[in-house]
């Protein structure tokens, strides 16, 4: 009996030594490979930051807790680059399953397209998936709930809210530079901004697109530059699929969006409406369109389309920085200014 009792003891001594080895391992591995994106990246003209990373996790899987996270760049890709920023990153590992990475980030997060203004967001859950092996990461995919932000230098941090966010990205590195990216995402329940009057209501049930971006090598001294270089070197973005659901309005559509002679966002696309009886409604009470012309268009759309209740299909159309719907204009955006 002492016999089995002690090959028992040496059995489970030997198997928490072998867990605390590939905890070891693992960890070990996940720091270096940190250290080697982080050094590609400042290779590739980006600035990266972050603490020394502490180890954890053990015994059921190897993390690492990475605060104060910083990078930006990307001007060679996008005009005027990026920049994300992290309160606190936590990289985890099942031990039974390599093959897979979780980040999570926790705390506050900024977020710089372009020249677009720096939002600063928060949220419940923000957790990403990457599958490993075969070479470097090119798909990843994306979780969040309870999202909330705002401008990052808003008093309020809190003008916009999402109830569930779920993205998938994928990209590919162009031969000579530029790059060829994939992006799948899916919203519900979107609070917009109180300070704006919403002409369809201050809240989105969801929002849901597929968009792929063809992105060449961008060149230039400043981000005027650089985003004429994106627009002649034949800079596009697809929209394949599109999905709004905004008050009375549905819309489902495609588009296609590039940088116009004034290097303004443009594009063309096609939109399936129902409800545009009510949404005309609702854009002549918010004064976007005048009473007499919203009839008109309930008049002659109603021609179009076999019952009220009926879809119709417009062109989808952004020109002179005005989002249209055939000839009903939806949105007015400011013009992007190049710095």
């Amino acid at each position: 009996m002492r016999r089995w009792l002690g090959v028992s003891v040496g059995v489970v001594c030997a198997l928490v030594l072998a867990d605390l080895g590939l905890w070891r391992l693992a960890t070990s591995r996940m720091q270096a490979a940190l250290q080697e994106t982080a050094a590609d990246m400042r290779a590739a003209g980006w600035m990266v930051h972050y603490a020394v990373p502490e180890r954890s996790g053990w015994p059921w899987a190897a993390t690492l807790a990475v605060a104060d996270v910083r990078m930006q760049g990307g001007t060679a890709a996008m005009p005027g680059g990026m920049a994300w920023s992290a309160d606190r990153l936590v990289l985890s590992m099942a031990l039974a399953d390599p093959w897979h990475l979780s980040v999570a980030a926790q705390g506050e997060e900024t977020l710089r397209l372009s020249h677009l203004p720096s939002v600063a967001f928060a949220a419940d859950l923000a957790l990403a998936r990457v599958a490993l092996g075969g070479g470097r990461p090119r798909r990843a995919e994306f979780t969040a709930a309870a999202v909330t932000g705002g401008l990052l230098h808003s008093r309020r941090r809190q003008d916009v809210g999402i109830g569930q966010l779920s993205v998938q990205i994928q990209a590919d590195a162009r031969a000579g530079g530029g790059i060829d990216a994939g992006l799948s995402f899916a919203a519900r329940d979107i609070g917009l901004p109180d300070s704006v009057r919403w002409p369809l209501g201050g809240s989105v049930k969801s929002f849901a697109a597929t968009v792929t971006l063809s992105s060449p090598r961008v060149s230039g001294a400043d981000s005027r530059a650089q985003a004429q270089s994106w627009r002649d070197g034949g800079g596009q973005m697809r929209v394949p699929t599109l999905d709004l659901n905004w008050g009375p309005l549905s819309l489902q559509g495609d588009a296609v969006l590039n940088l116009d002679a004034s290097l303004q966002p443009a594009g063309t696309g096609h939109a399936r409406a129902t409800g545009f009886g009510p949404a005309l409604d609702a854009l002549a009470d918010a004064g976007v369109i005048g009473p007499g012309m919203a009839a008109t268009y309930k008049a002659v759309l109603g021609l179009i389309a076999a019952d009220p209740s009926s879809a119709i299909t417009l062109p989808l159309t952004l020109h002179d920085s005005t989002l249209s719907l055939g000839e009903i204009p939806l949105s007015r955006f400011k013009d992007v200014a190049w710095r």
